[in-house]
C-alpha cells in the first residue's frame, strides 16, 4: 500500500495554507486520508462546537489540524516515518459498514488506536506561523499612515517596502503572515482621511485612490483645491 501524500508536498512554499478565511470567517482545517489513499487538507466551514463531529467517514477519515503551521511544516510531516505509519494503519482498517440506507465508515482495534496517536501527534505540533491582522501590523507601536507612508513614492513601492520588512518580521511563534490585504488597508486609511478633508495628502496618494476606482479623478482635484 501506498499513500499519495504529493498534495502535502505541494504546500511547502506556500506561507499559511491551513489558515483559510471565507467571506471573514476562519475555517476549520482537517487533515484528510481519502478513500483511494490520498492525504491532503480539508476545510469546514462549521467551526467550534459546530465543526464536523464525526471523522470517521466512509470515504474519508478526518484529523482536526491547527491552522497555524506553515506550508512547510505541513510538507516536512511526510518525510517523518510514525506520521506515516500511523496513516497506513488507518487506511488498512478502515473500512464501510451499511444499515441498509445509511453508509458508516469504521476502523478496526489498531486503526482506532492508529487514529488517535496521530490525532495526539498532530496536536503536538509547534505552530511555526503568527497570523497577524494587516492592519495591526502595519501601524503597530503606534506608526501612523504619514510614518508608513509619507507620500512621496507611489503605493507599488510602500507595498515592495513593507514586504521586505514583513520578510525579516518574527513573531511569537516565527514568520509571520498577514490577514487581509496591506494594499486595501493602505488605501483604506487614505480614504477615511480624504473623506473627512484632512490636510497633507498627497498626489501619489489620491492617484492610488484613484486608480483603485474609490474617488474619481475630479474628486481628487476638488481636494486640493480645497485643503490648499
Amino acid at each position: 500500500m501506498q499513500l499519495d501524500v504529493s498534495k502535502l508536498i505541494a504546500l511547502k512554499d506556500v506561507p499559511s495554507p491551513l489558515y483559510n478565511k471565507v467571506k471573514g470567517k476562519l475555517q476549520t482545517p482537517f487533515l484528510r486520508l481519502n478513500k483511494n489513499d490520498g492525504v491532503d487538507i480539508f476545510f469546514s466551514a462549521d467551526t467550534g462546537e459546530h465543526a464536523p463531529k464525526v471523522n470517521i467517514l466512509p470515504d474519508a477519515v478526518l484529523w482536526p489540524i491547527s491552522p497555524y503551521l506553515s506550508g512547510a511544516a505541513v510538507a516536512d510531516l511526510v518525510g517523518n516515518k510514525r506520521f506515516i505509519q500511523l496513516l497506513l494503519c488507518v487506511s488498512a482498517g478502515h473500512s464501510v459498514a451499511s444499515d441498509g440506507t445509511t453508509r458508516i465508515g469504521k476502523l478496526d482495534d489498531d486503526a482506532g488506536t492508529a487514529y488517535s496517536d496521530l490525532s495526539s501527534f498532530l496536536k503536538n505540533l509547534v505552530p511555526d506561523i503568527d497570523v497577524l491582522p494587516a492592519g495591526e501590523w502595519i501601524f503597530r507601536d503606534g506608526r501612523t499612515l504619514a510614518d508608513v507612508w509619507p507620500g512621496g513614492e507611489s503605493i507599488l513601492d510602500v507595498l515592495d517596502s513593507l514586504g521586505h520588512e514583513l520578510q525579516t518580521s518574527a513573531g511569537t511563534h516565527g514568520r509571520i503572515v498577514l490577514d487581509g490585504s496591506m494594499e486595501d488597508t493602505l488605501l483604506d486609511e487614505v480614504q477615511e482621511k480624504f473623506e473627512k478633508n484632512s490636510p497633507f495628502l498627497s498626489a501619489f496618494q489620491l492617484s492610488a485612490l484613484v486608480d483603485a476606482g474609490r474617488i474619481t479623478r475630479s474628486q481628487a482635484v476638488e481636494y486640493f483645491e480645497t485643503t490648499d
